[in-house]
C-alpha cells in the first residue's frame, strides 16, 4: 500500500490500525491487521498468510532451550478435523468466523531466537516515498524492524491511527502468540492450493492436512459450489513490546507471560505446557532447568524418555509407553527435596495431607540452594529482601544464579539418580537401542519415529487421528459404504504401536539379561510400578531424608546421591536364587510381594520409600553405603516399615469387613494383623531382604502407639478404579485359604 522504507528495504510490511495497551504492569503495542487466503498475489495481506507460521516452525525444538518456549504444541488432529472443516464446509446453523489471530514480533538471529533487539537507531518524522503529503513518525531498529504511525508533517501524530510495520525475517520473526490453531488452518489450506508444503519446514506435516483439503476443496468444484477462497480474511492482531519498556529487555519472557495471561480463561493448557511456559514459579523454572540439562552434551538420561508434551494431565504415570518419567514428576521431584517440608524429612510415618507450609518450603530451599552465599541480604536492582526470596517471589536479575545453585546440587542429584538406577538405565538402553535400529527412509516411518523421539505432540496427534479414522471405519461399514484407503497418519500409528513390542524386548534384555516372553511380561509388570510418580517421589523422598539426616548440601548431595544410587544398584543387582531376581521386587505380581499397595496415586510415595529403605538395608548396599549412612538408613526404615504395615492392616480391614459384616472391629483388627504380618515376614524371607528372627524381634518391639490401634474399617472406594487390589481383598470364604497360603513354605 504505502512506500516500502527509507534508506533499509525491509522484506515484510503490514498496514492497519495501530493501539497501546499500557498498564502497571508494562507496555505493549499493536497494529489490528488482516491476512487473506487465495492463489498467488504479492499484497501484504495475502504475503502475511505465509509469514504466519506457527512456533513449531519458526524454532527448532530439539535445538530450543525449554526457557524459550512460546506456545503449547499444535493438536493437529484437531484443526484438520474441526477448524478447516468450519472454514470450508457450509454451516447450516449460520455464519463461520475466526476471532484474531495474536502475533508478536520477537528478536532472532537467523533462525536462532536471541534476547534483544537493537537499539532504535533512528527516530524521526519522515514523507512517505510514493504517497507524497503523507508522513509518518518513524522509529528504527536498524535492519531488524521499523515502525511507522501517521502523523502530520510537523510531527503530530494523525487523528487517524493508520500504521505499519515492517521487518526483516533474518533479524526478527512474527510468531503466533495466542490462536495457533486457527492460524495453522489458514496456513495449512494456503499451501494446499499454492502447492507450497515444500518450500518451508512444515513439510512432515503436510500428511494431516493435503489430503483432506483437497478432497473438501474438490467435492465443493463437483457440486457446483467452488470456493473463492481470496474471500476468506482473517483478522490479525500483530504486537511488539516498544524500545525502553520492561519488556523489551526480555522479549520472549514477556512473550511467554502474554501466552499464559490470554489462556487463563480459555481452555486451561495442561500441567506439563504451563510448566514449560510459566516463568511465575521457581519450581516451573528448576524443572525446566532439569530438561535444558537432557538437551545438553552426555545427559543422565535421554530427553525423549521423559513425557513433556502431553497436552493432558497425568498424575499417576507416563501414557506413552516409551516415557519412563513426566513432567509433573520432575516438578513434584523438586518439590520434595528442594521444597520439603519437615514432617516429610524426619517424621517416615507421616502420611500426605494438610496445607502445604509456604514459609517452610521457601525457608528449606534458601537453605538447600545456599542462597545466603551468593546474595547480599537485599537485592537492590529487585528490592528483594534475602529472606523473602520463595516459589513465587524471586530476583529476576538473580534469576541465572539461583538456576545455578539449584544445579550444582538438588537438579545433578535428581537426574544422577533416574539416570543411573539400574531399572531406569535399562528403560534408556532399550530406547537408544530402539532409536539406532528404526529406520527412517520413509514418510511413515518418519512420523512415527518423530512421535517418540522429538516430542512437539506429534505422538497425541497421531493417536487422535487413528482413533477418529477407526469411527470412521466403523461407521462407513455400518452404513454399508466402501472403506477409503488407509491414510499415512494411521499407518504410522501402527507403525509406533509395533515398536512397542521390539522395545519391550529390549528393556527385558537389559534390565532381566533375556528376552524371552516370560522375562518381558515379568519387566512389563515391574515397570508399571516403577515409571509411577509413587515409586519415584519415593525415591526422592528417601534421598531427600538422608540428605538431611547427614546434613548434606549442595555438591555434597550429589555426591550422596551417587552413593545410595550405586548402593541401590547393588541391592537390585542381588540374584535370591538362580530363578529369583530382586530387580523385580516392586512388582505386586510376584509371589509374596514386598509391594502390596492397593493404590498407586502419589500420596502412596511415602510407602515407596519404605520399599527404597527396605533395599538400602541390604547386606548388599551397606557395603557401599558405609556405616553412618546405613544407620540411618536402617533407623529410617524401622519407623516406615512400621508405618506401611499399619497401612495395609487398614486396608485389608476394609476389605475383610465386606466379606464378613458380621465382625467387629476387634476382629477384622486381629485378623488383618495377622495376614499382613506373615505376608511381611515372608515378603523378607523370599527376597532376602531381612532373616526372619530380626525380623520378628522387630515385630515385636513396634511402638505401642501404632496407628494399628486406631484402624477405621469403613467402606472406602480405591480412587483408581473403585475397588482392592486382589492381595488385600479376603474374598466370601477364602479367608482360611489366604492364611493358609502365607503360612506355606516359600
Amino acid at each position: 500500500m504505502f512506500g516500502s522504507g527509507s534508506r533499509i528495504n525491509y522484506q515484510h510490511n503490514v498496514e492497519g490500525t495501530w493501539g497501546q495497551f499500557i498498564t502497571p504492569a508494562g507496555e505493549v503495542q499493536f497494529l489490528l491487521t488482516k491476512a487473506r487466503l487465495g492463489h498467488g498475489g504479492i499484497d501484504n495481506e495475502r504475503r502475511l498468510t505465509s509469514q504466519l507460521r506457527p512456533v513449531r516452525e519458526v524454532l527448532d525444538s530439539e535445538k530450543l532451550n525449554f526457557n524459550q518456549l512460546l506456545q503449547r504444541d499444535l493438536d493437529d488432529h484437531r484443526v484438520a478435523t474441526q477448524l478447516i472443516s468450519y472454514l470450508l464446509e457450509p454451516e447450516v446453523t449460520g455464519p463461520a468466523f475466526f476471532p484474531p489471530i495474536m502475533t508478536v514480533l520477537l528478536p532472532f538471529s537467523a533462525e536462532r531466537p536471541i534476547d534483544f533487539f537493537p537499539q532504535i537507531d533512528f527516530s524521526g518524522t519522515v514523507e512517505d516515498e510514493q504517497l507524497k503529503g503523507l508522513h509518518w513518525i518513524e522509529k528504527r531498529a536498524e535492519n531488524a524492524y521499523r515502525i511507522r504511525q501517521m502523523a502530520y508533517p510537523q510531527g503530530d501524530l494523525h487523528e487517524i491511527k493508520l500504521g505499519q510495520l515492517s521487518w526483516n525475517d533474518e533479524a526478527a520473526k512474527l510468531v503466533v502468540l495466542d490462536g495457533q490453531h486457527r492460524a495453522m488452518a489458514l496456513i495449512a489450506i494456503d499451501r494446499t492450493i499454492n502447492s507450497t508444503w515444500d518450500q518451508n519446514s512444515g513439510t512432515r506435516f503436510r500428511h494431516f492436512y493435503e489430503h483432506r483439503i483437497q478432497n473438501i476443496l474438490d467435492n465443493a468444484k463437483n457440486q457446483g459450489q467452488e470456493i473463492d477462497l481470496s474471500r476468506i480474511e482473517i483478522p490479525v492482531t500483530v504486537c511488539w513490546f516498544p524500545s525502553g519498556s520492561e519488556a523489551s529487555r526480555n522479549p520472549h519472557g514477556a512473550a511467554r507471560k502474554l501466552f499464559v495471561d490470554v489462556n487463563k480463561e480459555a481452555r486451561q493448557p495442561s500441567e506439563a505446557r504451563l510448566i514449560l511456559l510459566s516463568d511465575a514459579e521457581l519450581l516451573n523454572v528448576f524443572t525446566r532447568c532439569l530438561l535444558n540439562r537432557l538437551r545438553e552434551d552426555n545427559p543422565p538420561l535421554p530427553l525423549y524418555a521423559i513425557e513433556y508434551d502431553n497436552p493432558d494431565d497425568s498424575f499417576t504415570q507416563p501414557v506413552r509407553w516409551s516415557a519412563m518419567a513426566n513432567l509433573g514428576m520432575l516438578k513434584r521431584a523438586i518439590e520434595h527435596t528442594v521444597f520439603c517440608q519437615l514432617k516429610y524429612r524426619q517424621q517416615m510415618d507421616h502420611r500426605f495431607g494438610g496445607r502445604p507450609n509456604e514459609y517452610e518450603m521457601n525457608t528449606r530451599m534458601r537453605h538447600e540452594l545456599d542462597l545466603g552465599s551468593v546474595f547480599p541480604s537485599i537485592i537492590e536492582e529487585d528490592n528483594i529482601e534475602l529472606v523473602a526470596i520463595g516459589n513465587k517471589n524471586f530476583p529476576q536479575s538473580g534469576l541465572d544464579i539461583i538456576r545455578s545453585q539449584f544445579m550444582k546440587g538438588w537438579g545433578t542429584a535428581i537426574l544422577h539418580l533416574f539416570g543411573n538406577l539400574s531399572p531406569y538405565k535399562a528403560h534408556a538402553f532399550a530406547l537408544q537401542k530402539l532409536k539406532e535400529d528404526w529406520l527412517t527412509d520413509d514418510a511413515i516411518s518418519s512420523l512415527a519415529s518423530d512421535a517418540i523421539f522429538v516430542g512437539v505432540g506429534m505422538y497425541w496427534t497421531l493417536r487422535e487421528s487413528d482413533e477418529h479414522w477407526r469411527k470412521e471405519v466403523a461407521r462407513l461399514r455400518i452404513d454399508r459404504f466402501s472403506v477409503p484407503p488407509k491414510p499415512d497418519i494411521v499407518k504410522a500409528w501402527e507403525s509406533i504401536e509395533s515398536k512397542n513390542q521390539d522395545f519391550q524386548a529390549y528393556r527385558a534384555n537389559f534390565y532381566l539379561g533375556k528376552a524371552t516372553a516370560d522375562s518381558v511380561k515379568e519387566t512389563n509388570s515391574a515397570f508399571e510400578m516403577m515409571n509411577t510418580q509413587a515409586c519415584q517421589l519415593g525415591a526422592c523422598l528417601m534421598l531427600s531424608a538422608l540428605a538431611d539426616a547427614a546434613n548434606a548440601k549442595m555438591e555434597q548431595v550429589v555426591d550422596l546421591a551417587i552413593k545410595v544410587t550405586d548402593a541401590l544398584n547393588a541391592a537390585f543387582n542381588k540374584n535370591v536364587t538362580q530363578s529369583r531376581s530382586r530387580r523385580l521386587i516392586f512388582d505386586r505380581k510376584q509371589t509374596n510381594p514386598l509391594n502390596r499397595l492397593p493404590r498407586l496415586d502419589p500420596s502412596q510415595s511415602i510407602y515407596f520409600r519404605y520399599f527404597w529403605l527396605e533395599l538400602l538395608s541390604t547386606a548388599e548396599a551397606k557395603e557401599v553405603l558405609g556405616t553412618q549412612i546405613s544407620e540411618i538408613a536402617q533407623s529410617f526404615r524401622d519407623v516406615a516399615r512400621s508405618a506401611y504395615l499399619d497401612f495395609v492392616v487398614a486396608e485389608q480391614a476394609k476389605a475383610l469387613r465386606r466379606s464378613n459384616p458380621t465382625w467387629n472391629d476387634s476382629q477384622l483388627k486381629e485378623e488383618a494383623e495377622e495376614i499382613e504380618i506373615k505376608a511381611l515376614r515372608k515378603a523378607m524371607k523370599h527376597w532376602s531382604l531381612t532373616d526372619s528372627d530380626e525380623f520378628d524381634q522387630w515385630s515385636q518391639t513396634r511402638t505401642s502407639n501404632s496407628t494399628i490401634q486406631k484402624i477405621q474399617v469403613t467402606e472406602e472406594v480405591d480412587e483408581v478404579d473403585g475397588s482392592l487390589e486382589p492381595e488385600l481383598v479376603a474374598g466370601e470364604g477364602s479367608l482360611d485359604d489366604v492364611i493358609e497360603s502365607l503360612e506355606s513354605d516359600d
